[in-house]
């Protein structure tokens, strides 16, 4: 028992947040598998209105976007950043609450202008600070419908 736990601590060290496909099989790591694992799934809203500042129209137009962020794993995970590029610009929420498993969580942008009709990648736990049963599935290009 302990053997295996050093050789979990030593992958940890070498390669940073766990997952199940780096770590081998679920039967050999039993305690990896029990994970949550987020994947940014849709944007549940991708609308232009006047940009609103201290409640008061600014003359500006903002895309307002939110990011369904699901939780296919069997653990809950703590609220996961997420980072959000559409038009070359690059802005970081993290979900409004934890996301328990099977569940699903939001993340809520504003950008600065019109960005519908662009494709906008999300990556869920952009810093891989959360341990996941899978690393590979945080990013995904969802495209912002006008």
């Amino acid at each position: 028992m302990i053997k295996k736990l050093l050789v979990v601590a030593a992958l940890v060290m070498a390669t940073g947040a766990p997952s199940a496909a780096r770590a081998g099989s679920c039967s050999i790591y039993p305690n990896l598998c029990k994970l949550p694992d987020l994947v940014p799934e849709s944007l549940t809203a991708c609308s232009v209105q006047s940009r609103i500042v201290n409640f008061e129209p600014t003359g500006y137009l903002a895309t307002y976007i939110a990011v369904k962020v699901d939780n296919r794993g069997v653990a809950s995970s703590p609220a996961p950043k997420v980072s959000l590029t559409c038009a070359g610009i690059t802005q970081t929420a993290s979900t409004t609450t934890s996301i328990a498993a099977g569940s699903t969580g939001t993340a809520y942008f504003q950008f600065l202008g019109n960005v519908t009709g662009q494709i906008c990648t999300a990556t869920v736990d952009p810093s891989n600070l959360i341990f996941e049963m899978n690393d590979k599935n945080n990013t995904a290009q969802i495209f912002c419908l006008s």
